[in-house]
């Protein structure tokens, strides 16, 4: 893990995403991977501009394989709050690639925003979704352990639903890589939580 300081931000990036960087170029022809990456750091600017307008400073932006995740030390928000906190994310891709697009930029900056955003939604811990539903079944349920096991039932069926239908479509599309990909990815943030 390579570490450094930026400002009293701890970053931390896994030598492991950039080899991966670092070989994808070869094997992006489109030139995808920077719109990919662009739609990822838009997302995760969402999440640290709700914390700096709540006065929270981050601790921590950590990126590896399997994305980027950014944490506070002592993050005491309101249900409200952190509904909003982890909804930002997703909502700055909407807004982001709804704004590139308007502005008539390459059409990938709205298609990345938008799957990136939609991904993130999906209700699987620990993806914005994932972690949204469990907040609204808290407030719902008025008990924290209750939500946080409703909401990972409800992720692993989403999960299991999910790699079936592309594992369904990887088989009958001539075994599309960029489906494997998700399927394995999808299974390792199920495995990982």
């Amino acid at each position: 893990m390579l570490r450094f300081r930026l400002l009293s931000l701890r970053v931390g990036i896994s030598i492991y995403f950039l080899g991966l960087i670092a070989l994808l170029p070869f094997f992006d022809r489109t030139g995808s991977v920077f719109f990919a990456l662009g739609a990822c750091f838009l997302h995760e600017a969402g999440h640290l501009l709700f914390l700096l307008l709540c006065y929270r400073r981050p601790a921590d932006l950590r990126i590896g394989l399997f994305g980027m995740r950014l944490t506070v030390d002592e993050l005491h928000l309101s249900d409200w709050q952190e509904l909003s906190f982890v909804l930002a994310g997703p909502l700055s891709n909407f807004a982001a690639g709804l704004v590139l697009h308007l502005a008539q930029a390459d059409v990938r900056w709205f298609l990345f925003n938008f799957a990136v955003g939609l991904f993130n939604l999906l209700p699987v811990m620990p993806l914005d979704g994932g972690n949204a539903l469990r907040v609204l079944l808290g407030l719902i349920l008025r008990d924290s352990g209750r939500a946080y096991r409703a909401a990972d039932v409800i992720g692993i069926v989403t999960v299991v639903m999910l790699v079936t239908v592309l594992v369904y479509l990887f088989v009958s599309s001539t075994f599309n890589i960029t489906l494997l990909i998700a399927i394995l990815y999808i299974t390792a943030l199920m495995m990982k939580n």
